[in-house]
């Protein structure tokens, strides 16, 4: 399991070492933010920089969580957003699961 932890005031981002034609597999990592407006972005079924998918947690000015798609680098919502924030200083288990065209995700403090 990856452990990341924040070291400027910019969000976190992180692109799991996963081939886009995986349909079945699970990332887990432990992330913290220390500070900033912002919480993590970890991106998976990455084609190239402007094709992917990525978990935005704290995202929308620390307001939201959600999963948000880019296509030929401009990006859209898949689904809606969730309330929800992260907070300075505290570890987050994270998982993301992917099987087939299904995505689950599960930000839960450690």
């Amino acid at each position: 399991m990856a452990r990341l932890s924040q070291s400027k005031a910019t969000p976190i981002t992180t692109s799991p070492s996963v081939t886009p034609v995986w349909t079945d597999y699970t990332i887990a990592l432990k992330a913290q933010k220390l500070s900033g407006d912002e919480g993590f972005l970890i991106r998976f079924h990455q084609k190239d920089s402007g094709n992917y998918i990525h978990l935005n947690l704290g995202g929308w000015g620390n307001r939201f969580h959600g999963l948000e798609e880019a296509t030929d680098g401009s990006k859209s919502d898949l689904g809606q957003r969730i309330p929800g924030h992260i907070d300075d200083n505290r570890w987050y288990d994270i998982r993301i699961e992917l099987k087939g065209t299904d995505i689950r995700c599960y930000p839960m403090i450690s």
